[in-house]
């Protein structure tokens, strides 16, 4: 099963946070939110399918692949069946196993810190971003 986000990026992408990375329908963010990596997201927690996300419920792991220009990244996180996944606005993805309403995946392998610096760039340029979450 696979969901597929589209967004931007954003010139005032730092992507610092080290537990956490967040896609956001929202058009403008400053540098403080270090661990926004996309803006301008078509889809947020809860406009992914219901079978996607009862899949999440059951606690799989979930691989997700970040595109941007040619920078290309891919990891996991899981699920967990103490997830909200009703968030209208955002994804957030944890390395840690807190959860809130935006959170999608926790125990993830990556955060907005450890993505290429090369995708980063990228995504500073303002260009198309393509995010794959398979179940």
């Amino acid at each position: 099963m696979i969901e597929t986000v589209l967004g931007r990026g954003h010139r005032n992408i730092t992507a610092k946070h080290r537990s956490t990375m967040m896609f956001t329908k929202d058009s403008e963010i400053t540098e403080r939110g270090d661990c926004i990596v996309a803006v301008k997201i078509n889809k947020a927690i809860s406009d992914l399918s219901d079978d996607f996300r009862q899949e999440i419920l059951k606690g799989k792991r979930v691989y997700v692949k970040i595109a941007c220009g040619r920078a290309v990244q891919s990891f996991y996180g899981y699920g967990s069946s103490m997830l909200v996944l009703k968030d209208d606005r955002e994804i957030v993805i944890r390395k840690s196993s807190y959860i809130d309403k935006r959170t999608l995946l926790i125990n993830a392998t990556c955060s907005a810190y450890l993505l290429d610096r090369e995708l980063v760039k990228n995504l500073r340029k303002e260009k198309k971003v393509r995010i794959e979450m398979v179940v």
